[in-house]
Parts: structure tokens; sequence; C-alpha cells
């Protein structure tokens, strides 16, 4: 929908520039018809490439087209006529397609997206581990936008330039990166050195766990001893982890930092039994101060972070050495 609109507005100026050039006084009638087999063409080669027939789009371009010259014709100003038939021409197009019926065996989220028995297990753990998706998996980039699961890789056209930084310290399965973002199930189909967790009988997908991956969010007292493997005392709880919003119960013997597992982006903000308190960086492996820290005073706390792109609270600096 998005490509089609570009090329609507491209063709907009064209036309637009043409008139006020004076070039399509002259070639109006032949100028259309080159453009109307681009447009044809476009269509059969974008439909037999993509598998999605497309003749009734590409026909709403055409006629958008053809109204757009008999604007200019007109000389009134293409640029706003043609801005506001684009719009409406959206608007059709994805009427068209919600109303369109959908075959789920020819979908490719019926194959490719699959909740198998893996999925589910990590979906029932109620600590939010990451997984790490084994190239043998073969699954599509954005499995995990799809299914719910929390990946290391995520998807998207970018990455957050620190977060691939902290990442690309270490590839290896055993990093002590994965361990600290919290890495805690690989998916692959194929033998790995990890224990064992289940095994999908129908997609053959394999899901593994990793002993050595530190909680999504720990208390900084504790460490020392995650990072050299020790067991450390189950302190915090989650109630909920959603796209904007996270919620824990913390308990802490004494006053503490809260370490979270999540990238330390502008725009969030975090209370503390209901108080305002900044959010500091903490280094964890390595000497980027990636992660999130939140003080958190003795005994039992309710921590609450949300996201508010536009409350303007700053990061202060570092409050961990890694």
């Amino acid at each position: 929908i998005l490509f089609h609109f570009v090329v609507c507005l491209l063709l907009v100026f064209v036309v637009d520039h043409g008139v006020r050039a004076g070039l399509v006084r002259d070639r109006l009638r032949a100028w259309p018809l080159w453009v109307l087999v681009l447009l044809v063409l476009h269509g059969v080669g974008w439909s037999f490439y993509k598998g999605s027939p497309l003749p009734k789009p590409v026909a709403y371009q055409a006629l958008l087209l053809g109204g757009l010259l008999v604007v200019a014709r007109w000389r009134v100003d293409a640029t706003i006529a043609a801005m506001a038939g684009s719009v409406l021409f959206c608007a059709w197009l994805v009427r068209d397609f919600a109303q369109r019926p959908v075959d789920p065996a020819r979908s490719p989220v019926a194959s490719s997206f699959v909740v198998d028995a893996t999925v589910r297990r990590v979906l029932q753990d109620p600590a939010p581990l990451r997984v790490l998706i084994d190239e043998s998996a073969k699954l599509p980039a954005n499995y995990g936008i799809v299914t719910g699961i929390h990946t290391k890789m995520g998807h998207g056209a970018t990455y957050y330039r620190p977060y691939f930084d902290f990442i690309r310290q270490d590839w290896t399965l055993e990093s002590k990166v994965n361990d600290a973002l919290a890495v805690g199930w690989v998916l692959a189909r194929r033998d790995l050195p990890l224990p064992l967790e289940t095994v999908d009988p129908v997609t053959g997908m394999r899901l593994y766990r990793r002993p050595s991956a530190w909680p999504r969010a720990w208390l900084a007292s504790t460490m020392p001893d995650l990072a050299r493997g020790a067991a450390v005392a189950d302190t915090v709880q989650w109630d909920e982890y959603a796209d904007g919003r996270l919620r824990l119960r913390i308990t802490a013997p004494t006053e503490d930092k809260l370490i979270l597992a999540e990238v330390a982006y502008p725009g969030w903000v975090a209370t503390v039994n209901g108080q305002r308190v900044a959010i500091e960086r903490a280094a964890t492996i390595g000497p980027a101060a990636l992660f999130r820290s939140i003080p958190v005073p003795a005994g039992t706390s309710s921590v609450e972070l949300r996201y508010r792109p536009f409350a303007r609270v700053p990061l202060l600096p570092a409050a961990l050495g890694g």
C-alpha cells in the first residue's frame, strides 16, 4: 500500500512539473498511454514476483493518473489534488484487501509461523527469557513478533547501535553476552550441546535451555555471583511484561539497584512504590552501559516502567562498572 502511495506521489510531481514547464501540452495524448503501459507492466511483474494478483490496484492507479492529467489540463494545482487522490486511493485499496477472503492453505503464515510445542513451552515460562533462534531452525526473521516470544535479534530494518555493539562482542552460543541478555532458550533443528527441553514431533523443532542465562532482572548486589555462575536467590517476580509497560515485585535485604536486561533507551519512566525515580545506565559485560538500573529500598517494592517518549526524562550515566 505504501509502495503504491509513493508511486502515485511521484507520478503527481512528474505531471505537475510537466504542466508548469509546458511539456505536457503538446504530448498530452501520447504521454498517458506510455505511463499506463508501464503501470500494467509493473503490476504484472509485481504479481509474478510476489504471487499475489494486483490487476485491480493497478487499474485504480491508472484511473488516478488519468484524473490527475485531467486536473493538470484544467490548470489546477495538480499536487494538492493528487495528494487527496492518493489518500482516497490508499483508503480504497485497504478496504478492498480487508474484504478479500483469505485462504489459510495458501497463506504463508500457516506454514512459516507455526506455534508448536516448543513455542508454547517458552510462552508458559513466567520469566520472560529471550530466545536465540539457531540458523538450523530456518524460521522467518519476524517469527518472534508474530508468535510473541522474545528473540535475541528481534526484527527490524535497523538496529539500535548500542545494542548491536553489545551483542557483537561475542557471537558464540555460550557467550557471557547471551548470559547477560537472559537468553535462556535456543530454538534449533540440530543437536546442540545444551539440555534438551522438548521436541515437537510434527515440526521437528527442538527447544534447548541455557542454564547459565541470567534472569531478565536482578539486583546489582547479586551480579558477582551471576558472573561466576553461582546460584542466587529469586528476588524478582514479574507481574507484567508488555511492549510499553513493565511491572515487577522486588525483595531486597538492603538498599540496592535493580538491573534490567533492557536497553536504556530514552523515553522510559520508572516508579518504585508509586514514586518517580530516575533510570540510570548500567554496564554489565564489557564497557557499554546498555542496561537500565533503578534504585530500590530495602524490603518488598513494586516497580513499574512505562514508555513515555514525550516525558523528556533524561537517562543518568552508568551506575555499575562492567
